[in-house]
């Protein structure tokens, strides 16, 4: 076959043997089968991970390196399916909050005002980033600000390197978030929510408690008031309610499926159900209030103490249940006397149709009704 495979000179008379055009016709068709399907099956190969097609429609000019929004797809499957499938490219817009937050471009070329260029969506990029703080190791996005990112303690991108100071400052960022750590945000002190500031699903159980922070320091300095997160608190089956006060500051983590979450930590005794022994009087916590002051507790009972809370009793001797009390301390119900001693006749609550019958009495000191439960298995 090698002597049938020559090069024709230029002028040269083609002639092709068979053998030769046979040869032409496999490869042909091994290069069919090879690549057949390719345009509805395959990524052409020049797009790199996390680089997309991104169209400037934020209506300006822009240059290397700013910042765009993600909004929807150019092309969309309803559109052209092939072409949804094969390249990826996205309309871009200055960013908003709260919808740009995690979903934003940087533009590796200056793209004019509804150009398509490339835009990085994950990877390792240079950035101008308004330094807020140097101690900020996130970075995000700014609302209404396609210049810049902005640090912050939370945010899609990973600061690796930024210019020393604060103020617009040079940056390497890493987009696309990693392991994040714990965030940090502080109710504020004047909120929509009042205090306690956090609002209630309704339920003994529900997940559906949340409250709302701005982002902070764990020491809750450096709050970020422009920006406001909706946390949720799942009570996690147990009977207890969140307890965040305004000032409060509480760790979270941004949620699977979006949004944010807080662990179990800011649960409490459920509201009006728990109580609580501290040691001291002056260390009650925030949220909760002394219960049975100046009075006996008595367990509940179907008969004698049939509702919960229900009070009773007199701090005098002699109460007959009508709220008042006789004014002795001690007195011998046998006989009738004046002063503080003995019993003053009708004058005291013993006296029933004209002798003294203390056992119609109530001399119960003042108690409070109360349903203590254990737990036996």
């Amino acid at each position: 076959m090698g002597d049938t495979l020559k090069k024709v000179q230029p002028g040269a008379p083609l002639r092709i043997p068979a053998a030769t055009f046979n040869t032409f016709i496999d490869a042909a068709r091994d290069f069919q089968t090879r690549t057949r399907g390719l345009a509805q099956d395959a990524t052409p190969a020049v797009r790199r991970a996390g680089i997309v097609l991104v169209r400037n429609d934020s209506g300006y000019d822009r240059g290397r390196f700013d910042v765009l929004g993600i909004d929807s797809p150019i092309i969309t499957p309803t559109d052209n399916e092939d072409a949804f499938k094969n390249q990826v490219a996205f309309s871009g817009s200055t960013p908003s909050l709260p919808g740009h937050g995690g979903r934003f471009v940087i533009l590796l070329e200056p793209l004019a005002t509804g150009a398509i260029g490339l835009g990085l969506t994950t990877g390792v990029c240079p950035v101008r980033l308004d330094v807020q703080d140097a101690e900020h190791a996130r970075a995000t996005v700014i609302d209404g600000d396609a210049a810049n990112l902005r640090s912050a303690d939370d945010g899609p991108a990973a600061i690796l390197w930024k210019e020393a100071g604060t103020g617009t400052r040079w940056a390497l960022i890493h987009l696309g978030p990693p392991d994040e750590p714990c965030l940090w945000g502080k109710a504020p002190i004047t909120g929509s929510l009042g205090d306690p500031a956090w609002v209630d699903d309704g339920t003994a159980t529900g997940n559906g408690c949340y409250v709302e922070v701005n982002p902070s320091r764990r020491d809750g300095t450096g709050v970020i008031t422009a920006v406001t997160h909706k946390v949720w608190l799942p009570r996690n089956g147990r009977r207890e309610d969140p307890n965040v006060r305004q000032g409060g500051v509480i760790c979270y983590h941004r949620a699977a499926g979006g949004g944010y979450v807080a662990p179990g930590g800011c649960l409490d005794g459920k509201c009006n159900e728990t109580v609580r022994i501290h040691l001291s009087a002056a260390s009650i916590p925030t949220g909760w209030e002394l219960f049975g002051q100046k009075r006996f507790l008595v367990g509940y009972d179907g008969d004698a103490y049939p509702t919960v809370g229900a009070t009773g009793g007199f701090k005098l001797h002699g109460g007959d249940g009508d709220g008042a009390a006789n004014n002795h301390d001690d007195h011998d119900p046998a006989t009738t006397g004046t002063g503080t001693g003995p019993c003053l006749g009708s004058g005291c609550k013993g006296w029933v149709d004209g002798s003294f019958d203390h056992t119609e009495t109530d001399n119960r000191p003042p108690y409070e009704v109360v349903c203590w439960i254990k737990r036996v298995d």
